[in-house]
């Protein structure tokens, strides 16, 4: 999941966007060191990529 998050994300926002895996399939999406999106506590659930986007766009919008 992760690497093709990774992939989605870079093509539709370019390297502006990190994304940080942890284990147990844990990750974060963080811009400029501020977590944006994270699924810690989304047990059993897989997001989709529009949801993470959303997020992202939000960020920019506010910043």
């Amino acid at each position: 999941m992760a690497s093709s998050l990774e992939a989605a994300i870079e093509k539709e926002f370019g390297s502006m966007v990190n994304l940080k895996e942890g284990h147990d399939g844990i990750f974060e999406v963080s811009i400029n060191d501020q977590v944006v999106y994270s699924n810690f506590n989304q047990c059993g659930r897989l997001p989709e990529n529009e949801e993470i986007f959303q997020k992202i766009r939000e960020y920019r919008g506010s910043g």
